[in-house]
């Protein structure tokens, strides 16, 4: 996907996380917490799902700290181009 961050202000941060939600929510991977200026870049995250015991997968901007006090944002943050592709199309 492609990003860009304006005076986005939060000490933590946002980032994307992506999880099996079949009961025991196996973390596969997460990016960079995404947190000042940035002009437009990539971002690439790479996770394998397992074969077995995650049929299901949620891919979700979260906080990375469960604190409420770290859940107060500002500034601005856009999203572009979101794909998620397989290895094979990597080639």
């Amino acid at each position: 996907m492609r990003y860009r961050l304006d005076s986005f202000k939060n000490e933590k941060g946002l980032q994307w996380r992506l999880e099996c939600v079949d009961g025991h929510s196996e973390v596969l991977g997460e990016s960079m917490p995404l947190t000042g200026t940035q002009p437009w870049s990539v971002l690439a995250l790479k996770f394998v799902v397992p074969d077995e015991g995650c049929p299901v997968q949620r891919l979700a901007l979260v906080s990375p700290t469960e604190r409420l006090h770290d859940h107060l944002y500002e500034g601005t943050l856009w999203f572009d181009d979101v794909a998620i592709r397989t290895m094979e199309d990597e080639t």
